[in-house]
């Protein structure tokens, strides 16, 4: 029991720990702006391209 217990606190730590990973960018549109998380610069250009053809990290 104690192991599962340990476990199972060893796998919460490590999904926080991943999740804290992600930083927040600013994508900014023609006519609006979005708050976008991603683990990098080039995974959030690619968010934000997605979100419209004016859109940018800034």
């Amino acid at each position: 029991m104690k192991k599962i217990i340990t476990t199972v606190i060893f796998a919460a730590g490590f999904s926080m720990a991943a999740m804290s990973c992600a930083k927040e960018y600013n994508c900014v549109c023609s006519n609006y702006s979005e708050i976008v998380e991603a683990n990098s610069e080039t995974e959030a250009e690619n968010t934000c391209d997605a979100k419209g053809p004016n859109c940018d990290i800034q």
